[in-house]
C-alpha cells in the first residue's frame, strides 16, 4: 500500500507541520497550499494530492516529488522507497536499474521510435 513520507523526511529535518507550511509557502507562493493539506499529507490522510501539491510540498523539504512517496507491505511493514518488495536493485545482467535510467544515472539508452509492429 502506498503511503505519504511527508511526516517522516520534515521530522528528521527537524521540522514541524507549521514549519513546512510555512517554507511551503515561502518557496512557492503561487501554489497557496492550505495548513489543511500539509496536515493531511502529514497524517497521511489524504489519497489523491495534486502534482502541484506534492512539487511544492517536496522543494519545501529539499528532496524529489517521488521521495515523499512510500510502500508498506502487505503485513505493514515499511518497503524501501527505491525497490520493489525486496528486488534487487541492479538487474540480472548486472546494468543499471530502470529507477536509475530514468534518474540519469544509467548508460541505458531509450529507443528512439517503438517498432511498427508494436500496437497499442
Amino acid at each position: 500500500m502506498a503511503r505519504f513520507r511527508v511526516k517522516e523526511i520534515a521530522e528528521a529535518q527537524g521540522m514541524t507541520t507549521a514549519d513546512l507550511h510555512r517554507r511551503t509557502l515561502f518557496l512557492t507562493p503561487a501554489s497557496k497550499i492550505s495548513y489543511q493539506t500539509v496536515r493531511s499529507l502529514w497524517r497521511n490522510e489524504t489519497q489523491r494530492p495534486s502534482l502541484d501539491t506534492l512539487d511544492a510540498v517536496a522543494r519545501a523539504l529539499g528532496v524529489n516529488p517521488g521521495d515523499l512517496i512510500g510502500r508498506n507491505d502487505e503485513d505493514g511493514r515499511d518497503v524501501d522507497p527505491g525497490t520493489s518488495h525486496g528486488q534487487d536493485d541492479e538487474s540480472e545482467d548486472g546494468g543499471d536499474t530502470v529507477r536509475d535510467t530514468l534518474a540519469g544515472n544509467g548508460n541505458k539508452r531509450v529507443p528512439d521510435a517503438v517498432p511498427s509492429e508494436t500496437r497499442f
